[in-house]
């Protein structure tokens, strides 16, 4: 599958609420929503990582690994305000890698 449809087809879900179950490169595509607890930054634009804690109190830590969406201070600024965020995002060897992010 094409990344742009792939692309169309995470944020048409995502816009209806839906979890996300379509492979990419074998890997499984899901979602997760959640107030941010921690970010780490490379540098003033590039995201390392992120802290998650969902509507359960369950706290997620995803990697940033090639992630071109919002900045660190953005999602600094989530934090503080307490806003939630949604995380579209899979696995690999166990680590989970953000593929994309919405307010």
């Amino acid at each position: 599958m094409a990344w742009a449809a792939l692309c169309a087809l995470v944020c048409g879900m995502l816009a209806c609420g839906g979890d996300v179950s379509e492979a990419v490169d074998g890997a499984s595509v899901q979602t997760v929503r959640g107030s941010i607890v921690g970010v780490e930054a490379g540098s003033v634009l590039e995201l390392t990582s992120l802290e998650l804690r969902d509507e359960n109190g369950a706290t997620w830590h995803f990697e940033a690994e090639g992630y071109q969406g919002f900045t660190p201070s953005h999602l600094r600024q989530h934090m503080l305000q307490g806003l939630s965020v949604t995380v579209t995002y899979h696995e690999e060897e166990g680590i989970l890698i953000i593929d994309g992010m919405e307010d």
